[in-house]
């Protein structure tokens, strides 16, 4: 998402229920409630922290992209 889209978001997420696919798990890092979904499936939910604390599969995910990009 671009940084005007971002702060839109912010904005709105106070008010309201937002939901967002993302393949860039930065895009949703700051979202109160992340649902890892696999084959059509919910895996595992929760906060970012959380999420990375369970070292399941969003973590793995998390993971990946962090060591791709770098």
């Amino acid at each position: 998402l671009g940084v005007l889209t971002r702060i839109y978001a912010a904005e709105l997420r106070e008010r309201k229920t937002i939901i967002i696919i993302a393949h860039r798990l930065s895009t949703i890092k700051a979202s109160e409630q992340i649902i890892v979904l696999e084959s059509g499936k919910v895996v595992e939910q929760g906060s970012h922290e959380q999420l990375l604390s369970n070292k399941g599969a969003y973590h793995k995910l998390w993971k990946e992209q962090f060591e791709y990009s770098n």
